[in-house]
């Protein structure tokens, strides 16, 4: 007999991210498909442009219906508080007394 399956939905916001498992692509989110039952903890990363990849752990000997919230990268560097290109010296101000 075929081995035992168990159905595994997976959502993520946003969604469209990419799952994968042992480094391949194993689908993309919202995720509908099944896992051998009883295959141990199944280790997936979620990852998707400009947010910090994801990771999910699962044990596949129940039906699973999760989900996982992506954090937004943050722009590179740290603001200044000044705009690029910005290169006054304001070491000398001219209207000081």
């Amino acid at each position: 007999p075929p081995p035992a399956t168990i159905d595994v939905k997976i959502a993520s916001t946003p969604s469209g991210a990419t799952l994968l498992r042992d480094g391949k692509p194993f689908g993309k989110t919202p995720f509908t498909g099944t896992l051998p039952q009883g295959d141990g903890e199944v280790t997936l990363v979620v990852k998707l442009a400009g947010y910090k990849d994801g990771k999910m752990v699962l044990r596949p000997d129940a039906p699973i219906d999760t989900s996982i919230k992506l954090e937004k990268k943050r722009a590179g560097g740290r603001p200044t508080g000044r705009p690029a290109g910005d290169d006054r010296d304001e070491s000398v101000n001219p209207f000081a007394y």
